[in-house]
Formats: C-alpha cells, sequence, structure tokens
C-alpha cells in the first residue's frame, strides 16, 4: 500500500509521473572512531585505515570519510590510525607502502601536502584532490587596521631587508610583550644571526616541525626577523593578542606577523586578515630550497593499491571533494563546537557537516546502472484540439526534469511511452492491454476522453495498474470505492454546478435551459436537481447525439430560442461544441443578442 501511496502522489505531482523511490539513508554517526594502530596480526577481514595527523582539518575530512564509509557504504572494519604530524609526502608514502605488504590493513590518506606527480612509490595509488590547494603565509591580522593604511608598501616582504624601512617599526613586537610570550612552556625561540645588535621583528609560529624551514630562508636571504613557535598555547595567544591589538592601537600602527598555512581552521575568513606580499618562489633560491612553501600547494588523497579491487571504495576515493565553502564551515564549526567542552570536537564537526549535505555526499555512492520504469501514454495524437497537441512532449519534459532531479528517483531512469488512443474505446482498451504485459510498467496516463476511461478503470482495480487521466471529467468516476486506482488531476463536471447557480443568482437569472451530450446523464441528473433546489425554472432539457449533424444541432437550438430560452448551460465536447457555437451565431442567439451560454 505504501509504495502505491507514493506512486499516486508523484503522479499528481506533474500530471504523470509515479513515485517508486527509497528514502536517502541519513548519515547519524551513533559510535566513536577507534583510533587504532591495527598491529592484531590475527585479522582474517580487511581493515580499512584512515591516517590522522593533529591537523585539524585533516582530523575532519577524515572522520567525513570515516562516518560515510560506515553508516552510508557499511564497512564494519574502518579505523582512524594517529601519526606524527608529516608534511614530507614521502614520509606519508612510506608508512602507505609498509602497511600496504600486510594484506588485511588497507590505508588511506585524505589529506597530503604535495602537487601532483606520477612517480609514486609502489603500492601507493593517486585518488585526486580531497579540497581546493592552500599554502603558507605571512599573515597580518586586519581587525585594528584602516583601510587606507593596508598599502602595498606596508605589506612588502622588503620592509624586513632594511631596519630603516618608514614601515619596519610597525612589526616589531615591544620587548615586554616579547618577554611574556617566550615564559609558556615548550615554546621554541629562533634568534636570526642577521639580528645580532639590532631591533628585530618577530615572527609568531605554531610549531617548529611544521615551519622550521623558515630559519634558512631568514639567514640566507639576509632577513631582520625573528621566530617564535608557541605550540600548543598557539590558538589562545593568537586570539588574545589580535584583541589586545585592536585595543591599543587602534589605527593599525602596530602589527603582528604569524606564519600559518591558509586556509586553516583559524584562518580561513579572508576578511579577517591580509599576507605580506612574498616574491615567486622561482625568483628566490632559498625558497625553491624549502620546497615553495608561499606558492599553492594541492592537497591530495593517496591509498593503499590494496583497495584497487573495491569498486565502491575506489569510487568514494575518487569522488570525494570537498569545496571552499565545505572547509569554511568546517572551520566555522570547529570554532563553534570548540565552545563546549562535553563534545567530541572532531566527530561533532564531522557529522554535523554530513547530516547537512546528503544530496552532495550521495554522489560518492557508485550507482549502478539506472533502471528503466515506465509510464504508458494513452494520447489523442490524431485530433488537434487546444490543449490536446503536446501532451506527449509535456510528459516527456517533466519525465526529463524528474531524472535530472537526484533526490526524487535515484537509481531509476523514468519514461515515457505513447500510443494514439483516437478518443475511441477500442483503441484504449488495445493501449492498455498493451501496456499491462511490459514489465516496470508504473501505470497509465490518460486517456483523454471520458467515455473511454471507464471500462480501463475498471480492469485497473483488478490489475493494480493506476490510471491518471489529465482530461476525464465524467461524474461516473467520482467514487473511490468503485475506482480506488484512478485519479484524474481535473475536476468532473460537478464542480461546475455551484459555479452556475451562483452566477445566475447574482445576476438574477430564473429560466435556463440545458445542452447536453449521451455521455453526461448523470451530470445533469445533479444539475437539475440542484436547480429545482435553488428555485430555478428549468425551460428545456435537450439530449444531443454525439457527432449529430448541424441541421439536428440547429433545430435544437430552434426550439430554445421559440422558447425564449436565453440563459443556456451547454456540456458539449469537441467537435459538437464547435457546431453548437457556430449554429448559434447564425440565429443571432450569441451575446450580442442577449443569449448568454456556458461550456
Amino acid at each position: 500500500m505504501t509504495k502505491f501511496l507514493r506512486t499516486s502522489l508523484l503522479l499528481q505531482f506533474f500530471v504523470l509521473i509515479f513515485v517508486f523511490c527509497n528514502l536517502v539513508h541519513e548519515c547519524k554517526p551513533n559510535t566513536q572512531p577507534n583510533e587504532s594502530t591495527l598491529q592484531d596480526e590475527n585479522i582474517n577481514q580487511l581493515h580499512i585505515g584512515l591516517q590522522v595527523t593533529n591537523y585539524p582539518i585533516h582530523q575532519v575530512i577524515s572522520r567525513i570519510f570515516y562516518f560515510f564509509l560506515k553508516n552510508v557504504l557499511n564497512y564494519t572494519n574502518v579505523h582512524l590510525i594517529p601519526i606524527e604530524t608529516t608534511f614530507n609526502e614521502w614520509e606519508i608514502f612510506e608508512n602507505i607502502r609498509r602497511h600496504a605488504t600486510k594484506p588485511t590493513i588497507s590505508i588511506i590518506n585524505m589529506y597530503v601536502r604535495m602537487n601532483y606527480s606520477e612517480k609514486l612509490p609502489e603500492k601507493v595509488s593517486f585518488a585526486g584532490h580531497s579540497i581546493g590547494p592552500g599554502h603558507y603565509g605571512w599573515i597580518v591580522p586586519i581587525s585594528n587596521i584602516w583601510i587606507d593604511n593596508l598599502t602595498h608598501q606596508s605589506l612588502s616582504f622588503n620592509i624586513f631587508k632594511n631596519i630603516s624601512n618608514t614601515h619596519y617599526d610597525q612589526y616589531v613586537i615591544d620587548k615586554n610583550k616579547l618577554k611574556e610570550l617566550t615564559h609558556f612552556p615548550c615554546v621554541v625561540h629562533f634568534n636570526n644571526p642577521n639580528c645580532d645588535g639590532f631591533k628585530c621583528v618577530t615572527i609568531l609560529a605554531e610549531f617548529e616541525n611544521d615551519t622550521g624551514f623558515i630559519k634558512k630562508e631568514l639567514i640566507e636571504m639576509g632577513l631582520f626577523v625573528n621566530v617564535i613557535w608557541l605550540g600548543n598555547n598557539f590558538k589562545k595567544t593568537i586570539k588574545n593578542l589580535i584583541t589586545e591589538y585592536a585595543q591599543n592601537y587602534p589605527f593599525g600602527y602596530k602589527r603582528i606577523i604569524i606564519l600559518h598555512w591558509v586556509p586553516s581552521d583559524i584562518f580561513y575568513d579572508k576578511t579577517n586578515f591580509t599576507e605580506i606580499i612574498i616574491p615567486k618562489c622561482e625568483f628566490i633560491e632559498s625558497f625553491k630550497k624549502s620546497g615553495c612553501k608561499y606558492e599553492n600547494t594541492s592537497i591530495l588523497k593517496y591509498y593503499s593499491t590494496n583497495l584497487e579491487s573495491d569498486s565502491r571504495i575506489q569510487h568514494a576515493l575518487h569522488s570525494f571533494y570537498l569545496r571552499d565553502e565545505d572547509v569554511e564551515y568546517i572551520c566555522k564549526d570547529l570554532e563553534t563546537y570548540k565552545q563546549n567542552m562535553s563534545l567530541d570536537l572532531y566527530n561533532s564537526v564531522a557529522s554535523h557537516w554530513l547530516s547537512n549535505n546528503t544530496y552532495y555526499y550521495r554522489k560518492w555512492i557508485k550507482m549502478e546502472p539506472p533502471i528503466n520504469l515506465f509510464i504508458g501514454g494513452i494520447f489523442p495524437l490524431n485530433i488537434s484540439k487546444s490543449g490536446y497537441e503536446n501532451l506527449f512532449n509535456v510528459s516527456r519534459s517533466a519525465a526529463s526534469a524528474i531524472n535530472k532531479n537526484e533526490s526524487i528517483l535515484p537509481g531509476y531512469n523514468l519514461k515515457i511511452l505513447a500510443s494514439n488512443g483516437q478518443c475511441q474505446s477500442n483503441m484504449v482498451l488495445k493501449s492498455f492491454i498493451h501496456y499491462y504485459t511490459r514489465p516496470n510498467m508504473l501505470g497509465i496516463l490518460g486517456p483523454a476522453c471520458s467515455e473511454t476511461v471507464e471500462p480501463i478503470v475498471g480492469l485497473g482495480k483488478y490489475m493494480n495498474l493506476i490510471v491518471m487521466s489529465y482530461s476525464a471529467e465524467s461524474v461516473n468516476l467520482v467514487n473511490s470505492k468503485s475506482y480506488p486506482y484512478f485519479f484524474r488531476t481535473i475536476g468532473s463536471d460537478l464542480i461546475f454546478i455551484g459555479a452556475y447557480l451562483e452566477i445566475m443568482k447574482i445576476f438574477d437569472w430564473s429560466r435556463v435551459s440545458i445542452l447536453y451530450e449521451n455521455e453526461a446523464v448523470e451530470y445533469i441528473t445533479n444539475l437539475k436537481r440542484n436547480l429545482k433546489y435553488r428555485n430555478f425554472t428549468l425551460v428545456k432539457n435537450i439530449k444531443i447525439n454525439t457527432n449529430c449533424k448541424p441541421t439536428d444541432i440547429k433545430e435544437n437550438l430552434q426550439n430554445l430560442n421559440q422558447a425564449r430560452s436565453k440563459i443556456i448551460i451547454a456540456n458539449l465536447h469537441f467537435p459538437t461544441a464547435a457546431r453548437t457555437i457556430c449554429e448559434a451565431f447564425k440565429l443571432k442567439m450569441t451575446q450580442q443578442y442577449g443569449c448568454r451560454g456556458t461550456d
């Protein structure tokens, strides 16, 4: 019954379509990742290990993929494997290769900072980019700096080659503040030999093993700059310094410089910081030696070749990519969730992103070739009546729109078939039987004419086949108990009766006549009953045979004219309706001569 109701709702959605789709499986992680080094040699089932460093974005994107594998693809043996933070790609490759020699452990690293290279160690494979590129920068917070003061000259790299430069003192940190910064445990202070006897600028950084490359650069390039690595106190200290500088130096006369990766969980909103303008790597030999750290560097995915035989993981790995807006979203969440110490920070942020990006991560699921579903259209293809000409084309357009929206019928391809019912019962019944015998037939769209619908909706009840009509107005089809599988997107003729009576009341019309064709008997019975109940006078009640001759129509109209009937309700179908209007015009029984009619 559920499948039937879904089908019915989708048909009504665009006149013809039936629902046959499963609800999207939502990812709601309910287990905490098992951070394990996987040293159990007795494991006899494939395990997937996601390497993670202590870098926050690496932690989050690895957990996003972890939860996706566990809760969407239903892999059970997935683990997070902590490794030391290193951005030496060859160390990472060696780690992956070493695990690949154990057939039960397959390693994935979702965050490797390097530009693509075709040279890879044995048993290591490339899976594309995971997020957009990043780079190291000399970052200058701008919350306390007037825009007018952010000139090209005040951000020049050459400032730090000349202590006499106009802007040099802006970046020098006060001695007392330096003493305060260096009293923390585990703080590393690099005293540049170039600074002996000089007052130097100090750059603040996080961990020496991440950014120690700067030491040789400063010495070789003759820069008057020292470095302090703040370690675990980095984030809190930087946040306090930015606030303090904004209060004490409201016009930006003093600035701090921070060496850090961009984008990161600290620096992701470009409206809050700018960067020292660093020369291109190709022109600076020292930059080349340290690997061009200030140039944009790709963030890539690598994995053990053990996984190449698993097509689902292959597809997911190669499809996984987070846009810049996703990274910014994650960074903001890291800041928000950090306030609640009771939550597991990285798991919470990863789960939150997944719960809000169901449609996006469904692209990581390998889809089998879509299954074709059919709707059997019965159209009056040979009838040029207005409204019938484009029915088939409109139906195909609707199906095309549904196929393009992957959230409606994922895994299925909806097709509209067409047959010419010609508004003839025998042709409609033939089409109905043909469609019924076809596999994956969801239902019938049509036919157009009421008199051809009744026979097939009776059969549909016993064949469990839905019939959805776009123009059958017959009153006989109203009973849903008799026709439980029949639906239509147009009301029956009964809905017009109330409107007719209200119009007649407003214009103070008390006398009315009726013209109708054979199949409208039940409608006319209801109309007559309502006219009598509302005290209207039924002057004439004339039945016209379908496909009658113009002479017969003329004779009926003359009878109405002789009875001085000016208000006429006509329930007629094309072409009888067109012939009737034509004869009425000839007899001067149209509106300009005082007659009123409705069809």
